[in-house]
């Protein structure tokens, strides 16, 4: 079966780099270094690179997460062989297998490097370990799998929508700050006064042969959220790249602890990322943690819903089951994030949403749905094939949960009411009007086309 190309490198979901609280770094270091593994180790000049104080995280490099793996599974067997406690948890996590079956199981080589890492401490110190986790990429949710940035083309086209009025109004939402960290966001005439961000942050001059389709996402994104409430401030963050739309958790965590201290309302976040063992990523979860309460954060919910199944390939083509339709998306999944799915305009959940899942908190229209875009040529691909060059004139139509969220965000946005009606209050009294739903609709639709 050929490959899905949203689904063509289920590996590529991290970096070979460690992620670990603060306070136990030292205590990790300790044990590189007398296992002997290759890492880029913490120093005056990158420190602002790799140690964050508002995540309370720190980053460590290593240079080859296969030979660490390697490495790491010897020095355990070895110390099994000389401890009691080790060798009864080695055998334990194993199971009928073997160790050396149970290791093989452990793809890709991260894997297994926390494994033997979590292993050792939790032998070594009555079950603690430290808190450990992986950099995972973070893409745009726009085509779902494993990682969500996988397709670059969208189903992107033409509009001859416009906004009425042509200058946007003064309300609903004045005063009321939304963030949103996404792709560069264009100087479009009908955003104007409405965006806030560094200037390095707005999109460039067109390129030669045109921008890449997804350097339009953020400003899609804005101009969705500005229907709803064209009175709104947005604060913006680049973070996510404009030819793939991706970012690693690490980048995009400390772009939503920066936003969080700018006096936010509400914070969109229309990206997302994938767990092997559905849990929820640390960076993501820690940064999430950190916000203001009072913080509204709206999440999409991912467009897998309806990715191809496909039976086991290789290494990096492995099956693809019924159930990866509906993994949880993070961070939308996390319990304070209002997770966003797409429908249909008559409130039919669109076919990419995820079917039946608890952590999907409302449905809201992101098919075919029209916004502010690029005005030049952009590299579409309707058809499979080379991309080709389109003349855009700063609107267009496109489909995913993003934009549903982007939409939810907005009407948040729209009902807040600073110094009398919190975010929170608005998101409250939406749930409200929602509590019964409608006839066929789990969980309830939102209509804001």
């Amino acid at each position: 079966m050929a490959a899905d190309p949203r689904w063509s490198d289920r590996y590529a979901v991290y970096r070979s780099e460690l992620v670990v609280v603060l306070e136990h770094r030292g205590e990790l270091l300790r044990v590189l270094r007398a296992w002997d593994v290759g890492f880029e180790a913490p120093t005056a000049e990158n420190k602002s690179r790799y140690e964050s104080q508002d995540l309370g995280l720190g980053l460590i490099p290593l240079f080859d997460d296969e030979k660490a793996a390697a490495i790491a599974v010897a020095e355990l067997k070895r110390e099994a062989e000389q401890d009691t406690a080790i060798a009864d948890l080695v055998r334990k996590a194993a199971g009928n297998a073997g160790v050396d079956a149970y290791v093989e199981s452990l793809t890709p080589g991260m894997d297994r490097f926390l494994w033997a890492l979590r292993t050792h401490f939790a032998a070594k110190y009555e079950r603690w370990t430290p808190t450990l986790g992986k950099n995972r990429l973070v893409g745009n949710v726009e085509g779902g799998g494993n990682i969500s940035h996988a397709e670059t083309e969208p189903s992107l086209a033409d509009s001859d929508w416009r906004p009425r009025p042509e200058v946007r109004p003064t309300e609903p939402g004045p005063g009321v700050r939304i963030g949103v960290v996404d792709t560069s966001v264009f100087l479009h005439p009908w955003l104007a006064g409405g965006l806030v961000g560094p200037a390095e942050d707005f999109l460039g001059p067109q390129p030669d042969g045109g921008y890449p389709a997804l350097a339009g996402h953020g400003t899609f994104v804005a101009g969705l959220a500005m229907q709803r409430a064209p009175g709104c401030v947005i604060e913006f963050r680049k973070v996510l790249s404009d030819d793939g739309g991706t970012a690693t958790s690490w980048d995009v965590a400390r772009k939503i602890v920066e936003l969080g201290r700018t006096g936010l309302d509400v914070l969109n976040l229309s990206l997302g990322c994938f767990t092997e063992d559905g849990q929820p990523p640390l960076v993501l979860a820690t940064a999430i943690d950190r916000l203001d309460p009072e913080i509204v954060v709206v999440a999409a919910a991912g467009n897998h819903g309806d990715v191809p199944t496909r039976e086991a390939g290789d290494a990096e083509h492995p099956a693809i089951t019924i159930g990866d339709r509906r993994k949880p998306s993070w961070p939308a999944a996390l319990d304070d994030v209002v997770a966003v799915g797409a429908a249909r305009d008559d409130g039919i959940r669109a076919a990419f949403t995820p079917d039946d899942v608890p952590w999907i908190d409302v449905l809201s229209n992101g098919v075919d749905v029209s916004s502010t875009y690029l005005d030049g040529q952009v590299n579409v691909t309707y058809t499979p094939g080379e991309p080709r060059p389109k003349e855009f004139k700063g609107y267009a139509e496109w489909s995913g949960s993003s934009f549903s969220a982007a939409l939810v965000s907005g009407e948040i946005a729209r009902r807040t009411v600073p110094g009398r009606s919190s975010a929170q209050q608005a998101w409250r009294a939406i749930l409200d009007e929602l509590e019964d739903g409608q006839p066929g609709v789990r969980p309830p639709f939102l209509q804001l086309r």
